[in-house]
């Protein structure tokens, strides 16, 4: 796979909370402070950081099936760009799951898709914009 479009490594991990405020309470204790927290409804969540770590802190999405509490729901990896990612994965034939979409995270937002893997794990490749 040629890294045309760079991928410079994780950006963050994303984990489903049983209960929201005392999973961003248990990583507060361990170091973690917030980095980004959008005002959204009636999906709560937030990036976390420690250090180099980045974790996307989500609340479970009503009526969205698979997605128990606890479980690490995408792994995203950081890239250059999300077009050049995206049309690599497209020739590989792929399944894209999700995307490409833009959303307003961060100071300029971010542009992602995902893939599903092997395992049937869901890989996000990300850019900030």
């Amino acid at each position: 796979m040629a890294s045309e479009y760079t991928v410079t490594g994780l950006q963050h991990l994303g984990i489903h909370a049983i209960d929201f405020e005392k999973s961003l309470e248990f990583y507060k204790k361990l170091g973690f402070e917030i980095a980004w927290k959008p005002d959204r409804e009636p999906m709560r969540m937030c990036f976390i950081r420690l250090g180099n770590l980045t974790i996307e802190l989500m609340s479970k999405r009503d009526g969205v099936e698979g997605q128990p509490g606890g479980s690490v729901d995408h792994v995203a990896l950081d890239v250059t760009d999300v077009e050049k990612a995206l049309a690599m994965c497209q020739a590989e034939g792929y399944e894209i799951t999700e995307g490409p979409r833009d959303l307003p995270f961060w100071d300029n937002g971010v542009r992602y898709f995902k893939i599903k893997g092997p395992n049937n794990e869901s890989i996000e490749f990300s850019q900030y914009l």
